[in-house]
């Protein structure tokens, strides 16, 4: 059984080694986690929207890490429309803020997925 391209994914050895190839330059390290990356990208993307359009767009937007690998993020968002938007009018942004991040381009795929409970703002109860 041979390695498929698809196998790269999975194998951090072989991706360095691919961007160092297209890049030219080692790979640093990424000092986030994917969770933590995608926290630090909503951090600048936040005073580039209006409130509420950030908070209907990426509010409790989140990082799905089975998903996710040092090239590509995958990002839960609340609704299709979302998903959408982001893609036709933010994903620029996006794709500048995360270079800003890691260093070298990622590619980011936006999927609808309810919110829970726990991500959605109530009023305090009485």
């Amino acid at each position: 059984m041979g390695w498929s391209p698809a196998d790269w994914d999975f194998c951090p050895d072989a991706l360095a080694y691919l961007l160092l190839v297209y890049l030219g330059r080692p790979l640093r390290p990424l000092p986030f986690t994917p969770a933590t990356l995608w926290d630090a990208a909503l951090r600048e993307l936040r005073p580039q929207m209006t409130g509420s359009m950030f908070h209907f767009l990426l509010a409790g937007s989140r990082v799905v890490p089975t998903a996710s690998t040092p090239l590509r993020l995958t990002v839960a968002v609340p609704n299709p429309y979302a998903v959408e938007w982001l893609n036709a009018r933010l994903q620029p942004a996006i794709d500048r803020a995360l270079v800003g991040l890691a260093g070298y381009p990622m590619v980011v795929l936006f999927v609808s997925s309810p919110m829970r409970n726990s991500d959605c703002l109530s009023p305090a109860s009485p």
